[in-house]
């Protein structure tokens, strides 16, 4: 942790001593001030990612478990990402089942979780994007699908590790602590979250047992 927090602050601390120039240029000085202020705001998503990773991970952080309608509650998410999808020209497959699945956990963590799966994507997908939920014998199974050329099975055993961002162009994207918070809170409603590799598609599972 100390690391990732380390290198943007060093970074803004040498840019502010930088801006201490008398000599400095109009286009120089506004030019520094972006970058002290694209370096602060990193400094403060990783403070507030660490910040909700850590009451999540508490043990005095506790769900409240109710039976809702899964089905529902992952479209309205989508939803709401529907213009990110657009922006990023991301083609996305939606496939959910016609009948309402019902989930015992907590409404709450699962919108995040689906959340921070949904943001991953939007930040390292190309191409297409397959989102699917579908009802077993004995689980409740969401997963996303999405295309890539870039990342490698050592990203994939280390998706879930807090700050790992992998290659050069995801460490320029993100906190490396989205998908930890996702895979904390499927622990804490007795599921699961794993990712797989398998012909160019970064696929990441949610599993959840069906209450007996």
């Amino acid at each position: 942790m100390s690391h990732d927090l380390r290198k943007p602050l060093t970074s803004s601390l040498g840019y502010i001593q930088l801006l201490e120039d008398e000599h400095l240029t109009l286009e120089e000085r506004a030019e520094y001030i972006g970058i002290v202020k694209r370096r602060t705001k990193r400094l403060q998503d990783l403070l507030n990612g660490f910040f909700e990773l850590s009451i999540v991970e508490s043990m005095d952080y506790e769900l409240q478990f109710q039976t809702f309608h899964l089905n529902q509650n992952i479209l309205e998410v989508l939803m709401n990402y529907y213009d990110a999808f657009h922006e990023r020209q991301l083609q996305v497959d939606i496939d959910m089942p016609d009948e309402e699945i019902m989930l015992y956990a907590d409404p709450s963590a699962v919108i995040r979780v689906v959340e921070n799966l949904v943001s991953n994507v939007l930040k390292h997908a190309s191409g297409s994007v397959q989102i699917s939920l579908k009802e077993e014998s004995s689980s409740i199974v969401f997963i996303i699908r999405n295309k890539t050329d870039v990342m490698t099975e050592q990203d994939v055993e280390r998706i879930f590790d807090r700050f790992y961002t992998g290659d050069t162009a995801r460490n320029k994207k993100g906190t490396g602590l989205g998908l930890s918070i996702a895979q904390s809170l499927m622990k804490k409603m007795n599921g699961e979250l794993f990712a797989t590799l398998k012909n160019h598609q970064f696929i990441m599972t949610c599993q959840w047992k069906k209450r007996t």
